[in-house]
């Protein structure tokens, strides 16, 4: 449900930084020049992954930060985003802790349920043995051979 927002929260954090970046042109040194470099590679990347943006998280903190400060948003709208931040980073703790412990239960919690046979397959932990006609072999295979 969340996932239909995320692009748009994730614009305005690009338009954030982008404005922190345009704040700093006059003083850009090599922080800027890495910072663009990196965006420019993520953007012609073909492939998609989230924690390519790991390593520039505290520069693009920085840089919304600028821009925030430079826009001169009011408090009140920064303390909700922040709010609002932390009370989604504890949903997705309290749900990842929540697949971390599930033991047995592991197939019912995890992803959206279409991989649930195989999982029952792999690690004979379902009751029911799950729908054995249903079971995924390639993934079935890479659970056994990495697990």
């Amino acid at each position: 449900m969340i996932q239909v927002i995320l692009p748009y929260v994730g614009f305005m954090v690009l338009l954030l930084a982008l404005g922190g970046l345009v704040a700093r042109r006059r003083n850009a040194g090599p922080t800027e020049a890495f910072m663009i470099s990196y965006m420019c590679i993520l953007f012609a990347w073909p492939y998609y992954d989230a924690r390519f943006w790991l390593p520039v998280i505290p520069l693009l903190i920085a840089y919304s930060e600028l821009s925030v400060k430079r826009i001169r948003v009011p408090k009140s709208v920064v303390t909700i985003y922040c709010l609002v931040f932390v009370v989604f980073g504890l949903a997705a703790i309290a749900y990842s802790t929540r697949i971390t412990f599930a033991g047995s239960r592991f197939p019912d919690r995890y992803g959206d349920g279409s991989l649930r046979p195989t999982y029952c397959a792999a690690f004979h932990s379902c009751p029911d043995a799950g729908n054995t006609k249903k079971v995924d072999a390639k993934v079935l295979h890479l659970i056994q051979e990495y697990n």
